[in-house]
C-alpha cells in the first residue's frame, strides 16, 4: 500500500521506532561547516578557534600528555545510521591537529574525511556532504519523526 500524506513516526521515550534519517548535521555545534573546519590553521590560539568555529561541545585532555588537549564539536547520534565527528588538538593552546571523520553503519566503522596535520590539509572532499547544514524536521536520536515516503 502506498502512503499519500506523510507519516507520523512513533516517539517512545525518545526512541524512535519508525523513520528515515536525516542527513548530516545532527549532533554538530552550531558553528562548524566545511568552510570553517578549512580555515583552522596551525598554531592558531583557542580563542581564535572559537571565533571561527565557537566553542565546542567537549573539552578533554587527550591520551598524549597533559600539555595536549581535545575540542570535540561533534557528538554520537544514537540510532543513527551515519553522523559525523570533528576533533580539534591543540598542545600549549595552539592547534596541531584537525581530524574528521564521519562514522557510518550505525557507528560500527568509519570514513576519514580529513586532516589537517603539520600545517598540510589531507583529504577534504567530502567535507561538505559530511558537514552540511541539517534539512528541516523534528528529529529524535537521529530520526525524523515525519518523513515521506
Amino acid at each position: 500500500m502506498l502512503l499519500a500524506a506523510p507519516l507520523s513516526v512513533l516517539s517512545v521515550g525518545g526512541v524512535c521506532l519508525l523513520g528515515r534519517h536525516r542527513s548530516g548535521g545532527e549532533g554538530v555545534a552550531p558553528g562548524v561547516t566545511a568552510e570553517a573546519i578549512r580555515a583552522m590553521r596551525l598554531e592558531m590560539s583557542e580563542d581564535e578557534v572559537y571565533r571561527i568555529i565557537g566553542p565546542p561541545f567537549f573539552t578533554y585532555p587527550t591520551s598524549y600528555g597533559s600539555r595536549r588537549i581535545t575540542l570535540q564539536y561533534t557528538r554520537r547520534v544514537l540510532g543513527a545510521r551515519w553522523y559525523p565527528m570533528l576533533w580539534v588538538h591543540l598542545e600549549d593552546g595552539r592547534v596541531v591537529d584537525v581530524y574528521a571523520k564521519k562514522y557510518v553503519r550505525w557507528g560500527t566503522d568509519d570514513l576519514a574525511v580529513y586532516m589537517f596535520h603539520g600545517g598540510v590539509p589531507v583529504g577534504g572532499e567530502h567535507l561538505e556532504l559530511t558537514f552540511r547544514p541539517p534539512t528541516p524536521g523534528v528529529r529524535c536520536g537521529g530520526w525524523l519523526h515525519r518523513a515521506s515516503w
